[in-house]
């Protein structure tokens, strides 16, 4: 199964699916304004998508036990697909600010067993 997102006005549409332990993204640089993330669970347990908002490297934000803390400093998430079963698609729509950000599942020990990936926003 494969994500298919339809563009919100004047925005764009990232398709994504994630699995354990991998996120994959059609698109990982778009302009700023609305974006429309349509994911996929191809996994064996449940995922969330969160879009964080970070200078940190991918992959490198500091962890508070088995997941990192989503209001700690040089962190923001401005919006996510909440915990979402194997199998289903979700979607939602987010403004984006130009920024640095990763795709993330932050669920306990996903993130660092690599469900993430660099995401970056430019002006347009």
């Amino acid at each position: 199964m494969t994500p298919s997102g339809t563009p919100p006005p004047g925005g764009v549409a990232v398709n994504t699916t994630e699995r354990e332990w991998k996120i994959t993204a059609d698109i990982q640089k778009v302009h700023a304004g609305p974006v429309k993330f349509t994911t996929v669970n191809l996994g064996t347990t449940e995922h969330e998508l969160v879009i964080i908002r970070t200078d940190y490297p991918d992959g490198e934000i500091p962890l508070a036990g088995s997941k990192f803390n989503e209001d700690a400093p040089g962190v923001s998430s401005p919006g996510e697909i909440s915990e979402y079963a194997p199998g289903a698609v979700q979607s939602t729509i987010i403004s984006l600010a130009p920024g640095h950000y990763q795709l993330v599942c932050n669920l306990p020990t996903h993130y660092n067993h690599g469900m993430h990936i660099p995401f970056e926003v430019v002006a347009t």
